[in-house]
């Protein structure tokens, strides 16, 4: 496994995500934009970069890289919590987060290798023989930053048993760990304690979201995400299917409809915030702040 660069020595109080929870950073608009994942089981070890820094043979980790960039595919390893066995056959899973379809795809694999027989091409795009049960993954990449490893392995260990549940590799927003995603429809969660990840389970199964810890859904862009968390929580929308994106304008304008067709407009703009390190070992930049109001116009 290829060593990365060499870590910062980092604190408690000086951890990235400590730093985002007490000057109130907001969690909204800050899920990764992705609509397609490929999850690949790999159990041991994981390096800053993971798929090239684990066990998976280099020529198949570069190919697989390869493919995901030319597909727009986010690759993330995933392993039980604790490990999981490191023999015998491994899951991988192609996953669709909507918004208006959502789904994933298990492929049950004798060896790694046979990732190469999936023509991922077409299989991303053809729902048959998918399902929508849940996946969750938690970040517990502590090579990737320490905060990961800290606050991730304690409620990856309190989840499993509750649900489909897996450890992973980085899958952003290394500052809000620890981190929950809720596959398939991408939902990020962010700050998660064990027992608030205990609670976003049992929500997710009944088709409803904690929106206080909520970052945004991976198939909208940053201003959608953060729209779309503003109006369920003024109107007070916690199913999931309270609400959908019914368009978007390069002005920052979204147009959401409600379960019960009520039109919701509103309006997204967008700042600095204060300089802030996106993880442990990185420099001071300065992320987007999404200001969200009622659109009147």
């Amino acid at each position: 496994m290829t060593p990365g660069p060499p870590a910062r020595e980092v604190t408690l109080a000086r951890a990235c995500s400590r730093l985002s929870a007490v000057t109130g950073e907001s969690l909204r608009g800050t899920a990764s934009t992705v609509r397609h994942l490929l999850l690949i089981e790999q159990p041991g070890a994981w390096g800053r970069e993971a798929l090239l820094e684990s066990d998976l043979p280099q020529p198949l980790a570069r190919w697989v890289k390869a493919e995901a960039a030319a597909l727009s595919l986010r690759v993330v390893l995933i392993r039980k919590p604790g490990g999981g066995p490191k023999t015998g056959p491994r899951s991988a899973y192609l996953v669709q987060t909507g918004p208006s379809e959502s789904w994933h795809r298990r492929y049950l694999l004798d060896s790694p290798e046979e990732l190469q027989d999936i023509d991922l091409r077409v299989a991303m795009h053809d729902s048959a023989g998918a399902t929508d049960r849940p996946l969750y993954l938690v970040c517990t990449n502590g090579k990737h930053d320490l905060c990961c490893a800290t606050a991730g392995v304690p409620l990856a260990r309190q989840l499993s048993g509750l649900g489909d549940v897996w450890e992973c590799s980085h899958i952003g927003g290394d500052r809000f760990a620890a981190n929950l995603v809720c596959l398939p429809e991408g939902l990020y969660y962010g700050r998660v304690t064990p027992d608030i990840g205990v609670r976003i389970l049992e929500r997710h199964a009944r088709g409803e979201l904690l929106l206080t810890h909520l970052r945004g859904r991976s198939c909208y862009d940053f201003g959608a995400q953060a729209a779309d968390i503003f109006v369920r929580q003024a109107r007070a929308l916690h199913r999931i299917d309270d609400l959908a994106l019914e368009s978007s304008t390069g002005d920052g304008r979204h147009v959401f409809r409600t379960r019960n067709g009520e039109v919701m407009r509103v309006a997204v703009t967008v700042s600095a915030s204060a300089p802030r390190r996106l993880t442990c070992n990185g420099d001071s930049t300065a992320p987007p702040e999404y200001r969200v109001r009622w659109d009147r116009a």
